[in-house]
């Protein structure tokens, strides 16, 4: 079964330093794709009003090696 992937590219100034710090974070995860995907879904959850999953409400902590592997 073949793919249909769209790609949305996403560019950071680095002479920014509010940018800069933005890629600095995206960059530290894995699967930064996954990472994004999953900020959007997060977005759509509460703009639609939806019980979001927070680390709180699902009893994990929050680290900067969290995995969204499994997400995607």
């Amino acid at each position: 079964m073949a793919k249909d992937i769209a790609i949305i590219q996403v560019c950071f100034n680095l002479l920014d330093p509010y940018q800069r710090c933005l890629h600095e974070h995206v960059a530290a995860f894995p699967n930064r794709s996954g990472y994004v995907k999953r900020l959007i879904q997060w977005d759509m959850d509460r703009q639609q009003g939806a019980a979001v999953m927070t680390p709180q409400t699902v009893g994990t902590e929050v680290t900067s090696d969290f995995d969204v592997e499994g997400f995607v």
